[in-house]
């Protein structure tokens, strides 16, 4: 958090901002197969502490954003596990996301930018990438798989847009340290395109800038926007975020390369 003290008694513009310079790389999951992770039963066992941090409900003062607890979530998300007929959480996680994509559309918000509860997702069918977040976040957690929520920015060219997605723990060395990301605003054609672009692999684009650590404060901190206190009751702010990207360079630039056996690799 950085907090600028301003006094002063002319109507003035002041232009605030934290200047960085970042250079990101892609990184994809290869074995779709789900090979070294562990099943769910390991990770409770294992990794009870992730569990404990990361399949909870999460929300605000005011409304539950993620609700695992939720009959509705609970329902759909075991009879997705039952018809797995496994219990490796990268299987199992697939799945989740194989239903999401044929049964949910990608839609930005119209009228108002209120964040959806997964919930309201669940029945209506479609949101935008908070929405489908905390949906599939909700999906796993119901069944005990740890997720977690990711926000920051998707970069092209001279444009950031503000974005989110999430990461699941599936152990066994893959990914980062356990961890793999699960983009799920992706509008690819096809459900194969989606798992293949889209599932445990990360692109450049997609510049981090916060990760959830599963606490109501941490969701609350994702999901407030740009703030100030008056001292005056005689002045009046607008304020606006904004975003401005210079000195983009694509270092470099492959193809996503998919073999028979369905391992992916940059060529």
């Amino acid at each position: 958090m950085k907090c600028w003290d301003i006094t002063s008694s002319e109507n003035i513009d002041y232009n605030l901002g934290i200047t960085v310079n970042v250079q990101t790389e892609s990184y994809v999951v290869a074995d779709l197969e789900g090979t070294n992770a562990l099943t769910i039963q390991e990770i409770y066992y294992n990794y009870p502490e992730l569990v404990n941090q990361y399949c909870q409900k999460q929300s605000n003062d005011t409304t539950v954003f993620i609700d695992p607890t939720n009959q509705k979530i609970l329902t759909k998300a075991n009879e997705i596990l039952d018809s797995v007929e496994t219990s490796n959480s990268f299987l199992v996680a697939k799945e989740l996301f194989i239903w999401l994509k044929e049964e949910t559309t990608y839609e930005r918000h119209t009228g108002n930018n209120d964040v959806q509860t997964s919930v309201y997702t669940l029945n209506s069918k479609s949101g935008d990438c908070d929405d489908l977040s905390f949906l599939y976040i909700a999906l796993c957690r119901a069944i005990g798989i740890p997720a977690r929520f990711i926000r920051g920015f998707l970069v092209e060219k001279n444009t950031a847009t503000p974005h989110a997605w999430l990461e699941i723990f599936v152990g066994g060395g893959i990914g980062n340290q356990g961890w793999i990301p699960i983009e799920c605003a992706g509008t690819a054609d096809t459900v194969e395109k989606e798992i293949h672009q889209n599932f445990g692999l990360e692109g450049a684009d997609h510049l981090r800038l916060f990760k959830d650590d599963g606490s109501n404060e941490s969701l609350t901190i994702s999901l407030s926007g740009l703030s100030y206190k008056l001292y005056s009751p005689s002045r009046d702010v607008s304020a606006k975020s904004y975003v401005q990207v210079t000195s983009y360079n694509v270092i470099e630039s492959k193809e996503l390369d998919i073999s028979d056996s369905n391992i992916r690799s940059y060529q």
